[in-house]
This record gives C-alpha cells, sequence and structure tokens, in this order.
C-alpha cells in the first residue's frame, strides 16, 4: 500500500506517463507491437492523472496544443468532404491519432523537472544508441557473408527500421549527447560523447543517407555555434576539433560513394523522387485550389498513373510524394499548407527564442526532413513530431 501511494502521488504519476511515452517511442526501434501498448498504457495513466488530480490547462498551453494537432484536424475535416478508395476513413483516423494521443498527456499535466526530463531525453538516446549498434552488427555478419560492407542497396537487411527514420532518431540522440559538452562540467565525460556521436555519424556516412548527411551538417554548425556562445575552455576546444577530424574524415574517405548517391538526385533514370516530384506538382496543379486539396480521393492511384507515364519501373509504384509540403498540398491545398507551413516555422521561432539547442535541432530536423519525406503518415514520424515538440513546447527552457 505505500509503494502504490507513492506511485500515485502527483509528481510521480506525471513522470511516469513521460517515462512510458518515452518508451514507447524509444522501443518503435524493435518492436510496432510494443510501442503500441505502451502508448495506450500512457494515455490510460494519463486518464487516471485527469481523474485524480484534473488537467493542467493555460491559454498559451492550449493554443500550442492545437498547432501541435492541426495537422489531424484537418485530416478530420477532410473526411466530410471527399471520398477515398485508399484507406477507409476509420483507418486513416487510427493511423493519424497518434499525434493526438502523444500530444495531450504532455500538454494536460503538470510540467516536469529539467532534471527528470534530461534523464527521460537519455533513456531514449540509449535505445537508439542500442539500435545503431545492433545494426552495425548485423552489417558485419553481412559483410562477412558477401563482402559488402555497409552498402546502401542491403539496408533493409542491416537496419532495425527504415534507414531515414534510424538516423533521424540517431540525429536527435547526438543533440542530445552533445549537449552535455555545452555543460561546464563536461569533463573528460566528452570523450565518451563524442564515441556515441561517432557511431551515429559513421553509420551515416557508410550507408550515404543524404537527407541524414545534411542534417548532420546542421547538428555540427549549429553545435559549434552555440558552444562559441559559451565561455569555451581548452578541453571542450578539442572536442570540438576532434569532432570535425572525425566528421571531415569520415566524409574524404566515403566521398566517392557520397557524391555518387548525391548524384542520382537528379538521375530520373535511378532515382524515384524527381519523377515523384514531378507528378505531385502536375497533380497538385490539376486538382488542389486555395481552399482544398484531393483530400483522401485517391493520391497514390493518382501518382501511379503519373509515374507511369514517365517510367517502366514498377517498384516505383506506391512510393509516396516524398516531400511533407508536397503532400500537404494534395491533401488539403493551398490555405490549410500555408497555415500548416507557418505553425512549424513558428515552432522553429520559439526554439530559437528559448534559445534551447536541443529544441532548435529537433525542429530543424522536422523541417529538412520534410522536404524528403513525409512523417506524419508513418508511426515513427508521428511519434517523433509529436511527442518531441509536445515536451519541448510544454517544459520551457530545457
Amino acid at each position: 500500500m505505500r509503494i502504490l501511494r507513492w506511485f500515485f502521488l502527483k509528481n510521480n504519476l506525471a513522470f511516469f506517463i513521460y517515462l512510458v511515452l518515452t518508451l514507447s517511442i524509444a522501443s518503435v526501434l524493435f518492436s510496432m507491437a510494443v510501442s503500441s501498448l505502451l502508448g495506450i498504457l500512457a494515455f490510460l495513466a494519463f486518464l487516471l492523472y485527469s481523474y485524480k488530480y484534473g488537467v493542467v490547462t493555460s491559454q498559451r498551453n492550449n493554443f500550442l496544443f492545437i498547432l501541435l494537432i492541426f495537422p489531424f484536424i484537418l485530416t478530420l475535416i477532410n473526411l466530410l468532404y471527399t471520398s477515398s478508395c485508399e484507406d477507409a476513413p476509420l483507418d486513416l483516423i487510427l493511423k493519424e491519432i497518434n499525434i493526438v494521443l502523444f500530444a495531450t498527456p504532455v500538454f494536460f499535466i503538470q510540467r516536469i523537472s529539467k532534471k527528470e526530463l534530461s534523464l527521460l531525453l537519455h533513456v531514449f538516446s540509449y535505445f537508439v544508441l542500442l539500435a545503431f549498434l545492433l545494426s552495425y552488427i548485423k552489417g558485419i555478419n553481412l559483410y562477412l557473408a558477401t563482402g559488402r560492407f555497409m552498402y546502401f542497396g542491403d539496408l533493409k537487411e542491416i537496419a532495425l527500421i527504415q534507414h531515414n527514420y534510424l538516423c533521424l532518431y540517431g540525429l536527435f540522440a547526438c543533440a542530445i549527447w552533445l549537449k552535455g559538452l555545452l555543460s561546464k562540467r563536461s569533463g573528460f565525460l566528452g570523450l565518451f560523447v563524442l564515441v556515441k556521436v561517432a557511431i551515429v555519424i559513421s553509420f551515416i556516412f557508410f550507408v550515404s543517407s543524404r537527407t541524414a548527411i545534411i542534417l548532420s551538417f546542421i547538428l555540427f554548425i549549429g553545435f559549434v555555434f552555440f558552444l562559441a556562445k559559451e565561455r569555451t575552455g581548452k578541453l571542450r576546444m578539442a572536442y570540438v576539433v576532434l569532432c570535425a577530424i572525425f566528421f571531415f574524415g569520415i566524409l574524404i574517405f566515403q566521398s566517392p560513394n557520397t557524391i555518387f548517391r548525391f548524384k542520382r538526385v537528379l538521375d530520373d533514370k535511378n532515382n524515384p523522387r524527381t519523377t515523384i516530384w514531378r507528378c505531385s506538382v502536375m497533380l497538385v496543379d490539376e486538382n488542389s485550389t486555395f481552399f482544398s486539396g484531393m483530400g483522401r480521393s485517391c493520391i497514390q492511384e493518382n501518382l501511379n498513373t503519373c509515374i507511369s507515364s514517365f517510367s517502366t519501373r514498377k517498384d516505383w509504384l506506391g512510393l509516396h510524394a516524398h516531400n511533407q509540403i508536397l503532400f500537404f498540398l494534395l491533401r488539403f491545398g493551398y490555405l490549410q499548407t500555408f497555415i500548416l507551413v507557418m505553425i512549424l516555422l513558428y515552432f522553429f521561432y520559439l526554439a530559437i527564442q528559448e534559445r534551447s539547442f536541443i529544441f532548435l535541432i529537433l525542429v530543424s530536423t522536422i523541417l529538412v526532413f520534410g522536404l524528403t519525406e513525409i512523417y506524419l503518415t508513418r508511426r515513427f514520424g508521428i511519434l517523433y513530431y509529436s511527442f518531441f515538440l509536445s515536451t519541448f513546447l510544454k517544459n520551457k527552457k530545457i
């Protein structure tokens, strides 16, 4: 009974909800089912918290909450006036309602302390590190069997999840670790930080993940900028030098593969994205208006038809628009897309205003990642967007 009373204390129950939400997004790297079960457990705990202590509200939190879940609100509105040849309405709602389920507990329970939040972020980061280590082990086993080391074409066998999302999680974990080097008490533990960062960054460059390489440069530039604002000691400057040597050393080592991968962006015969983007723009011109888009009305079917007119590659059929803004334009139209982009830019402004390194990297990764992926239709992206943005919008000065 004493343990139960301790567990149901307001602060402890709030921390438990945050912990389970963190474990839910971390476990998606290993098991979608476990992640879903943990997400349900966190929401049930939130209902218990609400019944026992009530919800915590304020005008600011309510406003930010509406902004964050606005994509889901627009999806519900679109259900009213568009038909579908793809997902049934209930399937679509169940797929995207995680935006609400993961944001609601964070916004409507009390804040947790900086120390508690730092602990949770590091729990997430070590799950990510484990995922990268396991991917390396699978890559080494494949190398011993085939002679190919971390070849991009083998990523489905190497990476635990789709490599773009694995790299996205990895770069955010790097931001969490590098935040420690901005502390005046970083000490020689900074070497351990650099080892962890090296594991993630080297994987990104070995597999030549283009978007992740761009994001890693943004991460490094942001880190140097924030470090320059501090009174930088000799030891921390040494960390920066070591980081730079490793960063550019691995880039030079992998330069032929990396250059080849970036050149393929403009190769219509081997890279589906240029064809998909061209078709998406054509569909936007033909179907989207200022106030409305195609909704759920056979976007993928129309894309497939257009792709077939430009390419004979059957394996490209079924690929989505690979750009979050283009997808918004296709589904919602120009006005709603403009509002959604302004919301993301507003979050970016808040990150600058807060002068929070991790928050700024979080929003930057969401903005850049959205140029090549549709993250709000995949559980990996939805959880990243909804939980971490909610956490940093609710808990200031992290």
